[in-house]
């Protein structure tokens, strides 16, 4: 009697399983639950070393668990709501496309990884499309489970981090042109997600959440290159022109992220019409963002313009510890994050300072934007760490350089930037702390609470 009660409980358990509801996501890092990128970093580097590598990539303890933030992703509050069961696919720095990728190849490009010598490696990671297709091959999808489609973000960001030089060259180039887009990076965007609902739906998907791209004019990065270019500016034209394009790079990403969200909207309406027994929800995620810019203080944050990480770092810097967020060192024993500072590049970075100040005689003031940007590329090459750490250098550079308006100063308070300190709307300079990931669940919950029946 006992054997047959167990049997029946073994049954009733798979069938429970069998029948549970799915919140099933592809995405990047804004739905990286910590099995995307860490996963395959983990696994190359085991296999790399021959031995386990366990540490988490983002490096703790500022980035949680392999999170791109400092806590649990919206996604995971979202199935806290719901009680449906979480299949996170998502892989943060994930792209549409490699040729685009701010990665050069669409590799992942940790910096000092290896304590052996063996040098820098480079970890390729899936492609949004690779990752639903591998998906879609093993598992299955009923009409009842739920799909998020959210990808966009580093395509549309990526040439702005493609290195410091090369985002202010661009931007130099956009403001005096006027400004034209890249249109291409948005078509390659609306082809994948409009592929990937296809994909999905033929596999058994009738349920999904769309999402746009953020707010990208308002994410520290963009800021920073804003002040950077107001940098420039003043340095070398005087006041006049700061004030005349103060907000031109902000100016300029709004427009590339309107276009790109308008282009999601239109799929999706075109999607769903030939699909009549899909339900399909675009979450504006810009709108829903720049909301909660505007109004931040009154949720009880105290920063929206800058990430904690980046403030922390910076702190750090004035104070002369060179304890940094960067990329971490692979070894068998974990991860270590290192950012180092060699005494030439502070040097020649101070003399740069002397130079626009002009305190080195005005024969040294550089004579335009191309000789400020080669002087820049010059200080650059002595930096130790070359891996993508844009808002940590250039927050140095804010706190070693004249901006001429008062300027931007450190962090008063040295933040803590872990799970409990969440004044920071930003974790670093593009990701949502966890605070924001919660909020963005609730509004997700407003415009797709419907699906989840």
């Amino acid at each position: 009697m006992a054997r047959r009660l167990v049997v029946l409980l073994l049954l009733l358990a798979a069938a429970s399983a069998a029948s549970a509801k799915k919140l099933i996501a592809f995405g990047d890092s804004i739905t990286d639950n910590g099995n995307g990128t860490n996963k395959f970093v983990q696994a190359y580097y085991s296999q790399l070393l021959n031995q386990p590598v366990t540490a988490f990539y983002p490096p703790g303890p500022f980035f949680d668990h392999g999170r791109w933030s400092n806590g649990p992703v919206w996604v995971e509050y979202l199935t806290d709501m719901t009680g449906y069961e979480l299949n996170d696919q998502a892989v943060g720095s994930s792209v549409t496309n490699r040729s685009i990728s701010y990665h050069g190849v669409g590799d992942f490009y940790p910096s000092s990884l290896l304590s052996n010598k063996k040098g820098a490696r480079n970890v390729t990671l899936p492609l949004f499309s690779d990752s639903i297709a591998a998906y879609v091959k093993s598992n299955t999808i009923t009409a009842e489970d739920v799909v998020v489609v959210e990808i966009g973000v580093n395509d549309l960001l990526g040439f702005f981090e493609a290195n410091l030089v090369q985002t202010l060259e661009f931007v130099e180039e956009a403001t005096v042109t006027g400004g034209s887009y890249p249109t291409y990076i948005i078509d390659n965007i609306s082809k994948a997600i409009s592929d990937g609902l296809t994909t999905l739906y033929t596999a058994g998907a009738r349920k999904f959440i769309v999402w746009q791209t953020p707010a990208g004019e308002s994410v520290p990065l963009v800021n920073t290159i804003n002040e950077l270019l107001n940098m420039v500016n003043f340095i070398l034209r005087g006041l006049g022109a700061v004030d005349a394009q103060t907000n031109a790079v902000k100016i300029y990403t709004k427009g590339f992220v309107d276009l790109a969200n308008a282009a999601i909207s239109n799929l999706a309406a075109i999607f769903a019409a030939a699909h009549t027994d899909a339900q399909v929800v675009v979450f504006p995620f810009a709108d829903v963002q720049r909301q909660l810019i505007a109004s931040y203080d009154s949720m009880g944050f105290v920063n929206a313009g800058s990430g904690c990480t980046s403030d922390l770092a910076i702190t750090q810097y004035s104070t002369g510890n060179l304890y940094s967020l960067g990329n971490p060192t692979f070894t068998s024993e974990g991860a270590k994050a290192t950012l180092t500072l060699s005494p030439l590049f502070v040097n020649k970075l101070n003399k740069l300072g002397s130079d626009l100040n002009g305190s080195n005689g005005r024969q040294n003031v550089p004579s335009s934007t191309a000789d400020f940007l080669q002087r820049l590329k010059d200080v650059l090459a002595t930096y130790v760490d070359d891996s993508n750490t844009i808002g940590h250098i250039t927050g140095y550079i804010l706190t070693s350089l004249p901006l001429g308006r008062g300027g931007w100063s450190p962090y008063s308070v040295v933040p803590t930037c872990i799970l409990q300190a969440g004044d920071h709307l930003f974790h670093d300079e593009v990701h949502p702390t966890t605070r924001q990931h919660a909020l963005l669940a609730q509004a997700v919950m407003k415009v797709a609470g419907h699906l989840f029946t």
